[in-house]
């Protein structure tokens, strides 16, 4: 890298740090730096060849099927100034979280370009136990580009759908990487759900994650409570249209997402528009590098989607979709949850990102209109639970409804304080009835979803190691009793 290329780097990195500062100073917060992209979590590996595999995530993908993600790097154009995702575009931070990038009067040829044309192979090899990977299966890759930033081979595998799906509550033993170069990963492995109606089953919660020292020890404490998977409720990377810190998080985070299923769903901070190749697509990043089971669930968009799994549905909405009443997410909520089989699914729960429920000063009300046009679809399906991110602190409800307790309402759960660089929310409105618990901490949740009729809410705060949970509460489903099942 030339001299200009690194001052580009430092330069923006001190004005990325200086709207990070005015931005923690609006909304009362103490900055966490975030860690530097030459962080040894978050670079990538010096001696890995162009084909090598990284940034593994497993994601489901319908009953007895995953998709397995990876990222490669087949090609890099130095004299384009970008190579291996890095961009060396000075640009200019507006004051919002949103990146707009500049026009250019021609249009580069890009990496993905190049990629595009290439015999690129995306294999995976799996089998039951480990070195007997008796089973290979193919995808495909894609890649994206904005005018400064090139992305790698964003390839994906799904396994467990032509050859027939995958044994529940079983270990899958796997490696990803291109047949054709045989060049692969390192064996890996993961659990597939188990059948649906089980129990019990542990679901990790989080929020708002970030890439600070925080979040590296909220991921470290959430994997030793040994989810079966876990809910990512937005705001993932804090990349903020500046492309390469997509690439530092999946660095940072694939040790846990090649070995838990993670489902993500997109907060405030994936909204970047980006100017692509076709014009200006907002979540550009989050659509191309994550793939959710939208069409599964009859969603109209990966915006928003659900799943079944072990005795839970579990329903991701977007904060940022229209979501008025006659718009195509509140229709297909609607038609969503009206097919939910209670006997084989006892347990909804529905995320998303601003929450509904918040005592907090920061980001008061700006789920108001959402939870006008949607509470009264929870309320009547049943819903049990809704976790939600965006206030850096942790809040838990009793039942709600309309702003009332109500022992057929939700239990709303914010675990926004997962470690991002902006700091925790600490002000809080006298509580109101309806606030259970509050703590502005960085932690993590964990549902455990132990029969039909209990459950049982920890809350984790980091700084209290794993000796204890800070919050636990014991939930008995009595909505059953509500005249609505």
């Amino acid at each position: 890298m030339g001299a200009p290329a690194r001052w580009a780097i430092v330069l923006l990195a001190i004005v990325l740090f200086s709207w990070e500062s005015n931005a923690a100073a609006k909304y009362g917060r103490e900055p966490t730096p975030p860690l530097p992209d030459t962080d040894i979590l978050l670079a990538r590996d010096p001696d890995a060849g162009p084909y090598a595999p990284e940034q593994v995530h497993v994601s489901y993908a319908g009953p007895g099927s995953v998709a397995v993600s990876w990222t490669t790097w087949p090609v890099v154009r130095p004299s384009e100034g970008t190579s291996l995702g890095r961009d060396l575009s000075m640009l200019d931070v507006p004051d919002s979280h949103m990146h707009v990038q500049s026009d250019r009067k021609k249009r580069r040829r890009t990496s993905c370009d190049d990629m595009l044309e290439m015999d690129l192979g995306s294999s995976i090899q799996w089998g039951y136990a480990s070195g007997e990977l008796t089973h290979e299966e193919h995808g495909a890759f894609s890649c994206y580009s904005t005018v400064a930033y090139d992305s790698g081979a964003i390839h994906r595998v799904k396994i467990g759908i032509e050859g027939g799906p995958l044994s529940p509550s079983a270990t899958i033993f796997y490696r990803v990487g291109d047949a054709k170069q045989d060049v692969w990963s390192e064996e890996l492995s993961f659990e597939t759900a188990p059948l649906a109606g089980h129990f019990p089953y542990r679901l990790g919660l989080v929020g708002d994650l970030g890439q600070t020292k925080h979040s590296i020890q909220t991921l470290e404490h959430l994997s030793a409570n040994q989810p079966d998977s876990v809910v990512l409720v937005g705001d993932l990377s804090y990349a903020d249209g500046y492309q390469p810190r997509w690439d530092t998080w999946a660095r940072l985070v694939t040790d846990h997402t090649s070995r838990l299923v993670y489902m993500f769903l997109p907060g405030n901070h994936e909204i970047e528009p980006s100017k692509d190749k076709y014009g200006t697509v907002d979540f550009l990043a989050y659509m191309k590098r994550f793939e959710m089971p939208f069409k599964h669930s009859g969603s109209p968009s990966p915006l928003y989607y659900s799943y079944d799994v072990a005795g839970a549905h579990v329903v991701m909405l977007c904060s940022y979709s229209d979501y008025e009443e006659g718009s195509e997410q509140y229709e297909w909520l609607v038609k969503d949850l009206a097919k939910v089989s209670r006997t084989t699914t006892p347990w909804v729960l529905v995320g998303m990102h601003a929450p509904w429920y918040n005592s907090n000063h920061n980001h008061n009300g700006e789920g108001e209109r959402m939870r006008k046009a949607m509470e009264p679809i929870l309320y009547q399906h049943g819903v049990n639970f809704v976790i939600s991110g965006h206030v850096h602190a942790y809040e838990r409800s009793h039942p709600v409804h309309d702003f009332r307790r109500d022992g057929c309402g939700p239990m709303y759960i914010n675990v926004g304080d997962g470690g991002n660089r902006e700091g925790l929310d600490h002000d809080y409105y006298s509580k109101p009835d309806w606030s259970a618990v509050r703590d502005p901490s960085y932690g993590h949740g964990v549902m455990d979803l132990i029969d039909e009729k209990t459950a049982r809410f920890s809350w984790f705060r980091n700084s209290d190691g794993l000796a204890e949970a800070s919050d636990v509460v014991e939930i008995k489903r009595t909505n059953y009793n509500c005249g609505r099942d």
